[in-house]
């Protein structure tokens, strides 16, 4: 009777401690893009630039798997005719050498206005799709580029249900019995 007991008093104590037992979860782990891997403000230096930084900053959330990051500041281009045409190529080229391919380009594709140019630049990257929205101010003969950059990382759905093709095409594929 005693033995019984005992029994019923070890037994959850030891269900309790089992998960901690199996593996460890696998920890958060964000692309090398938002790990650091991605710095315009370093790709201006190397080029040559004369940079005042105003702020650069971020936060993540592990549980969320959800990243941001900005930079704001002026870059000064030597001898460019138009500064912000010069500093969107050189941040998409930034973001392609960091992911080592192409990233998909709507910012150097759009066209620049009288006060600057604005656009994206977006990727997938080891399981992770990111943004990188940008804003550029100054008029076309300035040199000197007023810069807002933020970078927007999350975990990419990957699932069938957030395929791009339109929902009635899988469901008809569905009803068909083809993936």
């Amino acid at each position: 009777m005693i033995k019984l007991r005992l029994w019923r008093l070890w037994l959850p104590i030891l269900l309790l401690g089992l998960p901690a037992c199996g593996p460890a979860a696998r920890p958060a782990r964000f692309s090398r893009i938002s790990e650091g891997g991605f710095s315009p403000e370093a790709s201006f230096i190397e080029r040559g630039y004369a940079l005042k930084k105003a702020s650069n900053q971020g936060a993540s959330n592990p549980t969320t798997l959800v990243r941001w990051h900005s930079w704001q500041g002026i870059a000064a281009v030597p001898g460019a005719i138009n500064g912000c045409e010069v500093v969107a190529t050189t941040i998409r080229d930034a973001l392609d050498k960091c992911l080592g391919e192409v990233c998909r380009d709507e910012l150097t594709s759009a066209e620049a206005n009288s006060l600057g140019k604005s656009g994206s630049l977006s990727y997938l990257q080891d399981g992770m799709r990111g943004e990188v929205h940008v804003w550029l101010f100054g008029a076309p003969p300035e040199a000197e580029v007023r810069y807002a950059i933020y970078l927007r990382e999350e975990r990419a759905d990957l699932s069938p249900v957030s395929s791009p093709a339109p929902r009635w095409k899988v469901w008809m594929r569905h009803l068909r019995g083809t993936p």
